[in-house]
């Protein structure tokens, strides 16, 4: 990717970007290590990066900081055959679990923006995979994404496999735990297959402010959880909306047997909190770990009929 003095964009490929014009040197591929800012630092002038309009199929990993905006119409595009993931992040998880598949893997300790991209993470029809992830954090890493949109993981259409997660922060698939922080603002999900967000693991966190979370709706397909924090993960939710999680497979989902959550807490940390969301269109409102107090929820969230705890994955 090449930047030039009068602001101009070059290149059809995802790392061919504008760059923020307080530069005029040439920088190279956005994976590049030696050219990306050293982990947790902030150098804008060399290291911000806008993303042309068009769609880039390709598979994207981070693992460095790195800050990133998507100019209108900036698509980021799962190819017809996805390939597992590389970074350190995602290849620590062994055994008896699938390798990941992820259409942006971010393993750094430092921090990385997204803001205004549309991420597109859809694998072929019938396609059964339990690691498919839109977006996985883990590492240390930050991810702070604002007005960007997820479409997916999962198979096109959606189907019965217990994977698919559009947005992952953070994985109990490992020993210690892989820790990630998601920080979301006014983010659009929907086209998942199983979770929306999932905030998994001791140590991983989520902020998640003013997001929708949109599921497929009544299906016989599969349980899918908007939200799922678990397994240690800690989750504070304000605003939004999470809506269209319903099962309808019979007798497999029902008041008292599985069901889809809005928002689901398992076996999560101390501190998880929901404030002013709208949780509607689910099977189940936010039902509480076995082992954690009950949620805190202000009159003015839409709550749903409280029924027996939903499924958690292990992601």
């Amino acid at each position: 990717m090449y930047a030039d003095g009068a602001g101009g964009c070059f290149g059809d490929h995802i790392d061919a970007v504008c760059v923020q014009q307080r530069t005029q040197r040439a920088v190279q591929q956005l994976r590049t290590p030696e050219l990306q800012p050293p982990s947790g630092s902030r150098e804008p002038a060399d290291f911000d990066r806008q993303i042309c309009k068009g769609t880039y199929t390709e598979q994207v990993q981070i693992e460095k900081g790195v800050a990133i905006s998507g100019k209108p119409g900036a698509v980021l595009k799962l190819p017809a055959a996805p390939a597992d993931s590389t970074t350190p992040c995602d290849t620590a998880i062994g055994e008896p679990f699938q390798p990941n598949q992820d259409e942006l893997s971010i393993c750094t300790p430092g921090v990385v923006s997204i803001s205004g991209l549309k991420i597109e993470a859809l694998w072929p029809a019938g396609f059964c995979y339990d690691s498919m992830y839109g977006v996985f954090i883990a590492g240390g890493a930050t991810l702070k994404a604002t007005s960007d949109i997820i479409d997916g993981a999962g198979a096109s259409p959606i189907d019965g496999c217990q994977g698919g997660v559009a947005l992952q922060a953070g994985s109990a698939r490992t020993e210690p735990n892989e820790i990630g922080h998601a920080v979301l603002d006014k983010v659009s999900i929907s086209g998942y297959q199983k979770n929306g967000i999932n905030i998994t693991g001791a140590g991983a966190t989520g902020a998640i402010t003013s997001t929708t979370v949109t599921g497929a709706g009544p299906t016989n397909q599969i349980a899918q959880n908007g939200i799922e924090v678990a397994f240690g993960g800690v989750a504070k939710v304000k605003g939004g909306t999470i809506s269209g999680n319903e099962c309808e497979e019979t007798p497999a989902c029902g008041f008292t047997a599985t069901q889809s959550a809005g928002i689901l807490f398992f076996l999560d940390g101390p501190g998880s909190s929901v404030t002013k969301a709208k949780i509607n269109e689910t099977t189940s409102g936010p039902p509480t770990s076995p082992k954690a107090p009950p949620r805190r929820l202000r009159p003015k969230s839409a709550l749903p009929r409280t029924p027996s705890p939903a499924t958690a994955t292990r992601g």
